[in-house]
């Protein structure tokens, strides 16, 4: 669960100064730390569960990465296309061994997406920092403020899908402070999401409240005010 976090962490905030290289010294170093979570964590927790759990959204993921690999083969630069290919199943690994290592454990389940939610959140605030002054050699000026990701847009539109899940751990949580952390992130992701001025995040966004509306709404009666 340690590996995950520092996992997800790594790959939000990690990057490299020589600008001469513009977004590849973003992308290429986060690339490197997923790959190599990927091959500390996926084998050893598939290898360890008796049985990973397989849904149908499991079945739909397998049929995109089946689409990937046949894309892979037919593109007009292999380069590129194996290096999207291997994001693609580096992610999954790490999605179904974090599936595996919560299948049965409510408590589990909660602690790893806290930990993804303060990834997204540290980006954001890694991005705010840069609009309010903030300089370092880690940051791109020409595509500010995109933090520690380097473009406003992909921090925008990682504010718009992580948005969500802030508002489900603020609505569910058991304890005033996590009610309150939440809070705090979702006013960090909403400040990025209009700093960014990103239209397509904002009409992420809104694609995303529709899907989560119908649930918040039946869920209403569970809602328990934290203590």
């Amino acid at each position: 669960m340690v590996l995950l976090g520092i996992a997800a962490l790594g790959v939000g905030l990690v990057a490299a100064p020589y600008k001469a290289f513009d977004l590849d010294r973003f992308f290429v170093p986060k690339e490197l730390v997923l790959h190599v979570a990927a091959l500390c964590i996926a084998f050893p927790i598939v290898r360890r569960s008796r049985r990973v759990p397989f849904s149908g959204v499991d079945v739909l993921l397998a049929l995109y990465l089946a689409l990937s690999v046949g894309s892979a083969l037919f593109a007009a630069n292999a380069w590129l296309a194996t290096r999207a290919l291997a994001i693609t199943w580096s992610s999954l690994l790490l999605f179904w061994s974090a599936t595996a290592f919560t299948a049965g454990s409510p408590r589990r389940r909660r602690t790893i997406t806290g930990l993804l939610a303060v990834a997204v959140v540290a980006v954001a605030l890694s991005a705010l920092a840069q609009a309010y002054g903030a300089d370092s050699t880690f940051f791109s000026t020409n595509r500010a403020p995109g933090g520690t990701l380097g473009n406003r847009n992909f921090v925008a539109h990682l504010a718009a899908i992580i948005t969500p899940l802030l508002i489900v751990t603020a609505v569910g949580a058991r304890r005033w402070l996590g009610a309150a952390a939440a809070a705090l992130g979702l006013a960090a992701v909403s400040a990025i999401l209009v700093l960014s001025r990103t239209r397509a995040a904002w009409i992420a966004l809104a694609a995303c409240v529709i899907v989560l509306l119908p649930g918040v709404w039946r869920a209403r009666r569970k809602w328990r005010v934290p203590g």
